[in-house]
């Protein structure tokens, strides 16, 4: 018999992690963090603990993709539309914190899931590049871009939703 991957090791200790349980009404639903899964007519919901959030953000950066609900659980942390920043991020990253982008032409040296970029006189006053492509680092960065600016640091990616 083939020894399971460590993928797969993986896989079973983060669904011990959760806790699973049916709602008794769909007021529940209103006040309910977590997933939500319906099966055959029957809603039940996900409680998924910190650790498990935390186990998926780190098997994700030895992996170069991060889970889909790490990665909302950082955005939805600031005061901003979280649905609009997590595309925004998609569109910059594709949700890898390991991306670089680096072109004379275009003046870009960007890091990171929203790309934050340090070419040429930007290095001085931002973060070094190490800094940013630590996930939660990058979210923190973005967010004090956007309260300064709006959304105009990712125009280009907001092009493509307006379209």
């Amino acid at each position: 018999m083939k020894p399971p991957s460590l993928s797969g090791v993986l896989l079973i200790i983060c669904l011990s992690l959760i806790t699973v349980s049916p709602l008794d009404s769909p007021a529940q639903l209103e006040n309910t963090e977590g997933l939500i899964i319906t099966i055959q007519g029957t809603t039940l919901k996900a409680s998924i603990p910190p650790s498990f959030v935390a186990l998926s953000g780190v098997l994700g950066t030895l992996t170069g993709r991060l889970d889909e609900y790490y990665l909302y659980s950082l955005i939805s942390q600031y005061d901003w539309d979280a649905d609009k920043m997590y595309e925004v991020m998609l569109c910059e990253s594709g949700g890898n914190p390991n991306t670089h982008n680096f072109s004379h032409e275009t003046k870009d040296d960007s890091w990171g899931l929203f790309q934050i970029n340090r070419y040429g006189p930007l290095a001085k006053t931002r973060p070094s590049a190490e800094w940013l492509l630590e996930p939660e680092n990058n979210v923190k960065f973005a967010f004090s871009l956007y309260e300064k600016n709006g959304w105009n640091d990712w125009k280009n990616c907001l092009k493509i939703f307006d379209n």
